[in-house]
């Protein structure tokens, strides 16, 4: 019996030994990094309440996230292995938060934010932000999408962090200006980004041409150990250039642009190519089934950073082959589609286009359309007009009409992408269809 009692007893000090998550939790913290853009300093060090979080980090790099306490708490930043603080201040660090301490040149100005990095990002969703390390006196630095109408980030002025910025995800080309600057754009070439990660875009050094500290955008990724970057790569003045063969009776197309043969082979009826890389400037395009021309050497001018769709349109049979030239809409909407709707059945009428949702809806901008005519917003003034994601019905009438000339299920539309949606065939020939090209 006194054996039993005594393993009973054994057994309860092992379970009460046990359980420390009530009794003893794990402290909590947050995550900081130090970013040091001083090009004419030395390492930093930052303390967090006089207790040392982060040691040694030198120009241009990152130390990566540590654990700190939480709280609000003295955040100081001190020369490698020095005592006394060059910068200070109180700041509110939150429990499971990141954060990053930007340090701002030059060593004699020295200067250094604190900035929450939001590293909480949405599946399908890539976040940035512009911190301008510069030491160029009043200039005031935008991050634009190349070629787009819109800047992305910014002004953002000398030792300023600009807000976030959340893009769908993938692959992007970006390009710097000069608020009230026309005379100065960087274009950089193509990066990755990807999905529920968060970006710091750093532009550092001078714009002079005779110091030591060149000028560049350095890319820091928030994700993982926030350690890791990639400078971005100025490119050459080029544009991208897509083909839609929209001819009706070319089963097969094959395009050649500032070449002699062509880079795009056999492009059927209702398709698409990718962008092609192109240099920017005064070029030329033909294209031809076999051995009929339908474009020869046609003009075309290309503004760099820019994206066109070219529609090569018309019919075989008569012969009556042309293009439609158009420039691409660049900046898409996370929270809506952007879709531009063009008339390309050449033996259809006027059309107005009616969706359901879940009642007819005429579409505004889409109303009227005749061959060749492209959407035109009655609020911007752009071709492409927002709609809502979802999956549509799509019906075309006649004006004054409301028997369908024709119509198509399952148009399906996403939030953050660009497109083109256009009416080709033609009704008697029973090829009457819509197409669908997703420019992202």
């Amino acid at each position: 019996m006194r054996y039993i009692l005594a393993f009973l007893a054994l057994g309860l000090f092992l379970l009460i030994g046990c359980d420390d998550n009530t009794n003893n939790p794990q402290p909590v913290s947050a995550n900081l990094r130090m970013i040091n853009m001083v090009y004419d300093g030395g390492a930093l060090d930052v303390y967090v309440n006089g207790k040392l979080a982060t040691s040694g980090t030198t120009f241009g790099q990152s130390s990566g996230y540590k654990q700190v306490s939480v709280g609000d708490l003295d955040v100081a930043v001190h020369q490698a292995g020095e005592s006394q603080p060059r910068n200070s201040s109180k700041q509110s660090l939150a429990e499971g938060g990141s954060y990053t301490v930007i340090a701002f040149p030059p060593s004699a100005a020295f200067a250094a934010a604190f900035v929450a990095d939001g590293r909480q990002v949405g599946i399908g969703k890539s976040r940035i932000k512009l911190a301008n390390c510069t030491n160029d006196q009043n200039v005031e630095y935008e991050l634009w999408l190349t070629g787009a109408q819109t800047k992305l980030l910014g002004p953002v002025r000398r030792v300023t962090v600009s807000p976030n910025a959340d893009l769908i995800d993938g692959t992007y080309s970006f390009s710097l200006k000069r608020k009230g600057d026309s005379t100065f754009e960087v274009n950089y070439a193509p990066i990755v980004l990807q999905s529920q990660t968060s970006y710091t875009f750093i532009v550092h050094g001078t714009s002079r041409t005779d110091d030591a500290y060149p000028f560049g955008v350095r890319v820091f990724n928030d994700g993982g150990n926030g350690d890791t970057f990639v400078d971005l790569t100025p490119s050459a003045a080029t544009s991208n250039v897509a083909f839609i063969n929209a001819v009706v009776g070319a089963s097969q197309i094959d395009v050649a642009i500032n070449a002699t043969s062509p880079q795009v082979k056999g492009l059927a009826f209702g398709s698409s190519t990718p962008y092609l890389s192109v240099a920017a400037g005064q070029g030329t395009y033909t294209a031809a089934m076999g051995n009929t021309a339908l474009v020869s050497n046609r003009p075309i001018n290309l503004v760099n950073g820019k994206k066109y769709s070219v529609f090569l349109i018309g019919a075989v049979s008569p012969l009556s082959a042309g293009t439609l030239e158009l420039t691409d809409e660049e900046t898409a909407d996370p929270s809506t589609a952007l879709v531009r709707f063009i008339h390309l059945s050449p033996e259809a009428p006027k059309l107005n286009v009616i969706t359901t949702i879940p009642t007819d809806y005429p579409v505004p901008g889409m109303q009227n359309m005749s061959y060749r005519q492209v959407s035109t917003s009655p609020t911007s003034g752009s071709n492409f007009l927002r709609l809502p994601a979802g999956t549509y019905s799509m019906k075309f009438r006649e004006p004054d009409s409301t028997a369908n000339y024709y119509s198509q299920e399952n148009v399906t539309f996403e939030n953050g992408r660009v497109y083109t949606m256009w009416l080709g065939g033609n009704k008697t020939s029973g090829n009457l269809k819509v197409y669908v090209v997703n420019h992202n």
